[in-house]
């Protein structure tokens, strides 16, 4: 019986570790612009985020907001009414615009 109970821990414990890395994994972390190394956007694990993006007149523009995450689907709550939604794969978030941001 001891040794059933000692088999039967090392399995589960071997399971855990060839468990996907990613199912249990915050968003949270900083994701860089493909299209402009410059821009970013910052999700914090308190469901908040930062964005940080320059447009090509030289103005730069700033926002702050809330988020949640449902499934690959990924929504940044801007203001009262105003949301932007775009999807999350692992480490690349690609927003509605189909632009890729790269969480480093």
């Amino acid at each position: 019986m001891r040794t059933l109970t000692r088999y039967l821990g090392i399995v589960i414990l071997s399971l855990a570790f060839l468990l996907p890395a990613d199912c249990s994994r915050s968003p949270a972390g900083k994701y860089t612009s493909q299209k402009n190394p410059n821009d970013y956007i910052e999700l914090r694990s308190d469901g908040t985020f930062f964005i940080k993006e320059t447009h090509t007149y030289g103005g730069a523009v700033q926002k702050t907001g809330k988020y949640r995450v449902e499934g690959k689907t990924m929504t940044l709550e801007l203001g009262s009414s105003d949301a932007a939604r775009g999807t999350i794969d692992g480490d690349t978030l690609i927003d509605p615009a189909g632009d890729k941001w790269i969480r480093k």
